[in-house]
């Protein structure tokens, strides 16, 4: 084998419990942000509204996505990392609730604004837990999980209508 398949970041990145939870943690925001997109227009034939006001979800996950990010600082600094990561997964778990059980538009809209929130917080623990601990190669580390990210994101799609057989494969229905 070539020298630098022995010597690659990615060989030496140790994927210990922490750095797999860290995955697995990315992975949900990935998998909040890549499934909900497709949700918007089933959203907007079950609400009634028109493109452009179910559009309002994208700039509301938008507006989340920068609270969070000017939030993660100061709730690191008053909860820790972890609590503050851990808090970003509860966001996400309430957002994706209030998905599933409420129809509402402005319960919609706050359940994206809260996603996305809760994901930028996540995101940013993340990347912070990941550069410290594996210093030099962190950033292959980093790569590595928003590749798990990804992976997780795209299978998001498909739940939405498969028990009717209707998922990312032959259409969208929601269930």
């Amino acid at each position: 084998m070539p020298y630098f398949l022995y010597s690659s970041p990615v060989s030496q990145v140790k994927r210990d419990r922490v750095t797999i939870l860290a995955y697995a943690q990315l992975g949900g925001w990935g998998f909040f942000l890549y499934g909900f997109s497709p949700l918007i227009p089933l959203l907007r034939d079950e609400q009634g509204t028109s493109a452009a006001v179910a559009g309002l979800h994208g700039t509301a996950m938008a507006v989340g996505g920068v609270l969070g990010g000017l939030l993660f600082t100061p709730l690191v600094r008053r909860l820790g990392r972890g609590r503050t990561t851990w808090l970003g997964l509860g966001g996400l778990a309430v957002a994706v609730t209030l998905l599933c059980l409420l129809r509402p538009f402005g319960a919609t809209l706050t359940a994206a604004l809260l996603g996305a929130l809760g994901g930028t917080l996540v995101a940013s623990g993340v990347a912070a837990v990941i550069s410290e601990r594996h210093g030099k190669v962190a950033s292959a580390a980093i790569s590595e999980a928003y590749a798990v990210s990804i992976a997780v994101g795209l299978l998001a799609p498909w739940p939405p209508g498969s028990p009717r057989g209707n998922g990312a494969a032959g259409g969208s229905a929601w269930s």
